[in-house]
């Protein structure tokens, strides 16, 4: 595993707050004469607790306003009706080709789950950088019906060794069963044990 030195660790910890991190990682080589890449990058700043700009984070469950959340059967006031914007309106009305000022490039991150996702195409295409990296291991496109899955257990933990792709019915399973693993052989033991026991459970049914 690559060693980061002091020098670099601090000039990151300078940096990070204000610069998208395929910027950060270019200035970072340059001035070090390094050749870093993305995947390390991510690594050391999940390690070190360290945030970039544009980082969106989403929770399941999370209600920001709930005293002003619109109420389940509440009929709308303005139901049926159509808006036509009147007197002078249309001239600050957005237009086709304008930007939203929440806009944010390709390449930018954010937060959805805990994991990190990265912006890959506009509008608003974004995708877990878990897979990225599968892909770029594999040299394939990730497969129809899987999700990555954690090997050890560590969603911070972007290694490709630590990535592998699960149906997702084997997922459901993992879950289900709570069998935790810490490498690749303990994975392939479990996901034996859950073929086994979905063999086990077939032939139950055809009796």
């Amino acid at each position: 595993m690559r060693k980061w030195t002091d020098e670099e660790i601090e000039f990151i910890r300078q940096n990070v707050s204000d610069k998208q991190c395929s910027v950060l990682l270019e200035m970072l080589n340059q001035k070090f004469g390094k050749n870093y890449d993305l995947e390390q990058l991510y690594r050391l700043k999940y390690r070190l607790k360290l945030r970039s700009p544009n980082i969106a984070t989403f929770r399941k469950g999370i209600r920001n306003s709930p005293d002003t959340e619109f109420k389940k059967g509440l009929v709308p006031w303005n139901k049926g009706t159509h808006y036509h914007a009147g007197g002078r309106s249309k001239e600050t009305q957005f237009k086709k080709g304008n930007i939203p000022q929440n806009h944010v490039p390709v390449g930018s991150e954010r937060m959805s789950y805990g994991k990190i996702q990265i912006k890959i195409a506009e509008p608003n295409v974004w995708e877990n950088l878990s897979t990225l990296i599968w892909q770029s291991v594999h040299g394939k496109p990730f497969p129809k019906g899987c999700v990555i899955r954690f090997i050890n257990g560590d969603i911070t933990d972007y290694s490709p060794d630590n990535l592998i792709a699960v149906t997702r019915a084997q997922n459901l399973q993992l879950n289900h069963l709570n069998i935790q693993t810490y490498d690749i052989d303990s994975m392939k033991a479990a996901l034996l044990d859950i073929e086994i026991r979905s063999q086990i459970s077939k032939r139950k049914r055809e009796k």
